[in-house]
């Protein structure tokens, strides 16, 4: 499981900026895609964001707190270096997973996998269209990633 680190923190502390207010707070996580019941939101805004943030590491929702921050500030610089940073992370952890267990997957497993790497790229592919030209890089790159690792499913199901 990640841990927290310089980056986590540097995104709380930008998270604690943008969004000092519990109701805001409240707002994003729930755009998040999860529930506030485990959550303390009360206190400063920094101490709303660990718990946030503390929550968002163990279910593996770091960039979902990203997005749902950009839909709020879309052009904020340190959003979107956070979520390149977040992105890379998970790539990184997906491959060394991958890599565990590979020989591990069974036909059932490869078809689920392939179904859910084809809805990420079929969403990341509606992003593109609707950015056109100023797509960022790290949408791109997460597609032609996606392809590749959908490609080497399906010939591993044969």
């Amino acid at each position: 499981m990640p841990t927290w680190d310089k980056n986590l923190t540097d995104l709380k502390d930008t998270l604690t900026n943008l969004i000092p207010f519990r109701e805001d707070v409240i707002e994003v996580v729930r755009d998040a895609g999860f529930p506030l019941g485990n959550l303390r939101l009360d206190g400063r805004g920094s101490t709303i964001w660990s718990e946030v943030l503390d929550e968002a590491l163990k279910r593996n929702k770091v960039l979902e707190v990203i997005r749902a921050a950009l839909k709020k500030y879309p052009g904020n610089q340190e959003l979107i270096t956070a979520e390149k940073i977040e992105l890379e992370r998970n790539r990184s952890a997906a491959s060394a997973a991958q890599s565990d267990d590979d020989d591990q997957l069974d036909s059932e497993q490869i078809r689920k996998q392939i179904d859910l790497k084809t809805r990420r790229k079929n969403k990341l592919e509606e992003k593109a269209a609707v950015y056109g030209l100023n797509t960022p890089p790290e949408v791109e790159i997460e597609i032609e990633d996606l392809k590749e690792e959908i490609k080497k499913l399906k010939k591993q199901l044969g």
